[in-house]
């Protein structure tokens, strides 16, 4: 299995990667898949809303996670 993008949005985007991915990594997975167009790219959310500024276990695929990035 691979990432995967769940969600885009035109400010925020939301993935299912593998758990031992760095953030590095996931930016440069959704870049690659959705470039982002703003100068600071794709970014870990600052959101404080629950579960959207951490990494939550994916319920479906074990050793995945999910993440919300903001552009």
């Amino acid at each position: 299995m691979n990432a995967q993008i769940l969600r885009r949005g035109v400010f925020g985007i939301s993935v299912c990667i593998p758990k031992d991915w760095t953030d590095q990594q996931v930016i440069d997975f959704v870049e690659a898949d959705s470039p982002c167009g703003t100068a600071d790219g794709w970014q870990p959310s600052a959101r404080t809303e629950e579960n959207c500024n951490k990494r939550i276990p994916c319920e479906d695929r074990e050793g995945y996670m999910h993440m919300v990035l903001d552009a």
